[in-house]
């Protein structure tokens, strides 16, 4: 399930999550709720809206969270800049390797 800020977020990516929209939580276990709604010309969503989000949503969630974990293992610029220079020298395949198996360890998911 996506939590409500990050589906909020994906909904509307213009919003300002800090203005425009607040969330709060009054700790009686049903999680994050819509405390301020200031979003002009746009109503409150409804939990069933909220609910079809969730579904429509779900996919690219998942999609963004596996581009997260892979830049948070690629080398960075610097290193795979070296690593390409150094393949050229030496005939090797390393940088090209090495995003490889970054990609096939992380798929991203298409349905």
């Amino acid at each position: 399930m996506i939590p409500l800020y990050e589906l909020l977020k994906l909904k509307f990516p213009d919003a300002d999550l800090l203005t425009q929209i607040q969330l709060g939580d009054h700790g009686e276990g049903e999680g994050a709720e819509i405390v301020i709604w200031n979003l002009e010309g746009v109503p409150v969503p409804s939990t069933e809206e909220l609910n079809n989000w969730q579904i429509d949503y779900d996919l690219v969630y998942r999609q963004r969270c596996v581009m997260n974990t892979r830049k948070s293992l690629y080398p960075s610029w610097e290193r795979q800049l070296q690593m390409q220079y150094s393949d050229l020298l030496n005939d090797t395949t390393t940088w090209k390797d090495t995003l490889a198996a970054i990609k096939a360890a992380n798929p991203i998911p298409m349905e």
